[in-house]
């Protein structure tokens, strides 16, 4: 019975010192840690992010008390002194560890009622002190740490209007949502980390959030000027079978239809003008058929599709992401052509005869393989006219 309780009292000592230690410890190298995390958040204006791994140690820590207080642990012979004296055993118990008692261990008395008693609120004080210390060093948010370690740099009205240009970017769908979010993001956190000791970093980081805003910006604007213009080639020809119902040579009409149907159909996949087209007109145009009121239906749509492109990038130019340039030029891609005169093309009386141009080419009267006359119609003029019929010439020459 004294042989455990001796024991007993070796595993609660050793697991007292173990427990005292290793709070003193860990409480040591949290204020250590937490002191060299402040330092380094004022001196280099980074966040916390990587000092949280400085946490690692702990285990380091915790095992290498626990080997200092294995160390401090009291021997057997003298816990063995301790229960001799405290059960009054006469120094038996002492003996008994040197030679055999025989008779005598009868007559030693009960082991005394030992028992470790450690008083550790200084030492967890110690070490919630500890910790309270660095998670505040870690979690303190990095703009007070720089207003305290060094001057703020102000970019509030700068940021303010990179944000509000990512907004209208967003809005016009210019930018991806998630993209225009997570810019706003980089740029709030810019702004709270921004450090009057390293203006320069934090400009360029500024500039950069600008420049992709004005890139997406520009890019967005000449493509509007590319679909602008493809809008206005087809509002011109609309207008031009139009204002021509019924006087346009077939062959040009057929041929004005059938490109007025692709250009639409092109357009379509690009801007808001399916939004603007009934089925029903869809369907007609897919067939290349049109009366007067379809025309005036598509000419409608093209002119509210250029409508929008147009206040789209009003409002960039006026959130300063574009400058007039742009606006003048996307102007000048709307304009549309008049080609009700030039649609009005007539065949010459020769080619309308005979559905084809009797006049030899430049080619072979140079090489002498044709005489150099014309055919009767534009021999009387001296000049061929014919291939200016060409209804894919005169359409090119209408759209420019």
């Amino acid at each position: 019975m004294h042989e455990q309780l001796i024991r007993s009292l070796r595993r609660q000592i050793a697991t007292v010192l173990i427990l005292k230690h290793a709070l003193l410890w860990l409480a040591a190298g949290a204020f250590l840690w937490g002191t060299f995390v402040i330092v380094w958040r004022v001196a280099t204006g980074g966040a916390a992010d990587e000092l949280w791994w400085g946490l690692a140690a702990a285990p380091a820590i915790g095992l290498a008390s626990a080997w200092l207080a294995l160390r401090q642990v009291p021997s057997k012979v003298r816990l063995r002194a301790v229960v001799d004296s405290a059960s009054r055993c006469g120094g038996l118990l002492m003996a008994a560890d040197e030679t055999r008692l025989g008779g005598w261990r009868q007559t030693m008395p009960d082991p005394a009622r030992l028992h470790v008693q450690w008083r550790g609120g200084q030492s967890w004080l110690t070490f919630l002190a500890g910790v309270a210390f660095l998670l505040v060093a870690l979690l303190f948010p990095q703009s007070l740490m720089t207003l305290a370690g060094e001057p703020p740099l102000d970019i509030t009205d700068e940021a303010q209007l990179v944000a509000a240009q990512l907004d209208i970017l967003k809005e016009e769908k210019v930018l991806e949502p998630q993209r225009a979010e997570f810019l706003k993001e980089r740029l709030q956190q810019l702004k709270d980390d921004a450090s009057g000791k390293n203006p320069v970093k934090t400009l360029e980081a500024l500039d950069h959030l600008r420049d992709i805003a004005n890139q997406a910006a520009k890019e967005a604007a000449e493509s509007a000027i590319d679909k602008t213009e493809k809008l206005g080639k087809a509002e011109g020809l609309a207008d031009g079978i139009q204002k021509n119902d019924g006087e346009l040579d077939p062959r040009v009409e057929q041929e004005a239809l059938k490109t007025l149907a692709s250009l639409v159909k092109e357009a379509a996949k690009e801007t808001s003008l399916a939004e603007k087209l009934s089925p029903e007109l869809l369907k007609q145009l897919q067939a290349g058929k049109f009366g007067e009121e379809q025309l005036k239906q598509l000419a409608a749509a093209l002119k509210g599709s250029k409508r929008d492109l147009s206040k789209m990038l009003e409002k960039l130019n006026a959130a300063k992401l574009i400058d007039a340039e742009l606006l003048k030029k996307l102007a000048e891609a709307g304009e549309c052509m008049d080609c009700s005169a030039t649609l009005k093309c007539k065949p010459c009386k020769c080619m309308e005869a005979t559905k084809k141009c009797d006049c030899p080419d430049a080619a072979a009267i140079a090489k002498g393989a044709a005489p150099a006359t014309k055919c009767k119609c534009c021999e009387a003029s001296g000049v061929c006219n014919c291939d200016k019929f060409c209804p894919k010439k005169v359409l090119a020459q209408c759209l420019g």
